[in-house]
This record gives structure tokens, C-alpha cells and sequence, in this order.
């Protein structure tokens, strides 16, 4: 279980409502993260299912980028969670990739 802020989660919970609500299309997206990060991966789990929990409750997309190749070549990265510009070409074409997959653009 992941250790956040319950009126935040409940803030973020009802901006998904609301937003649904008025027809505007919505995708939670995980950023891509450096493989070599010193973030567990048992706690890049937890966060991976409480986001794909959340996006299944609303009916909305999820796109995780943390497992995606480019996340094992530091030459993508500025630091561990920062992209450089070679890396968020990457994953912008990534992005607009999947988004146009999802008839979302």
C-alpha cells in the first residue's frame, strides 16, 4: 500500500470524476525513470498498480513508461528521473505513438 496523503488522493480522485463527467478525454501517464534509480522496484510496483487501479476505476487509459528501453540507456538522461533532449524526443514520439493507437489525437 503506498503511503500518500488522503486528502490529496481524495482531490485527485474527484478531478478524475469531474473531468470524466465533462467528456474531456484523460490517459494517466508514468514517466519514464532511469533503470539505475535507487527506488525499489517493489515501490515502482506499487505505485505502477495504484495508478493502473485508478485509471481502470475511471475508465481511462495508462501508459507506463518505466519499462520501456530507452530507461536502461543512460544517454537518454540528464539524471536519474530527469530526460535530456534525446530522451524526451523518445519519449514524446512514444507518447504521440500510443496516443494516436488510443484514437485520443
Amino acid at each position: 500500500v503506498l503511503n500518500t496523503d488522503n486528502r490529496s488522493e481524495a482531490l485527485f480522485r474527484e478531478h478524475l470524476s469531474e473531468v470524466s463527467s465533462e467528456g474531456i478525454k484523460q490517459v494517466l501517464v508514468m514517466a519514464p525513470l532511469y533503470d539505475s534509480m535507487n527506488i525499489p522496484e517493489d515501490i515502482i510496483g506499487k505505485i505502477r498498480n495504484h495508478f493502473r487501479e485508478l485509471a481502470e476505476e475511471h475508465g481511462i487509459p495508462f501508459l507506463d513508461y518505466t519499462d520501456r528501453l530507452f530507461c536502461e540507456d543512460e544517454s537518454f538522461f540528464i539524471d536519474s528521473d530527469h530526460l535530456n533532449i534525446k530522451g524526451a524526443k523518445a519519449f514524446s514520439d512514444s507518447l504521440a505513438n500510443d496516443l494516436i493507437k488510443l484514437g485520443l489525437i
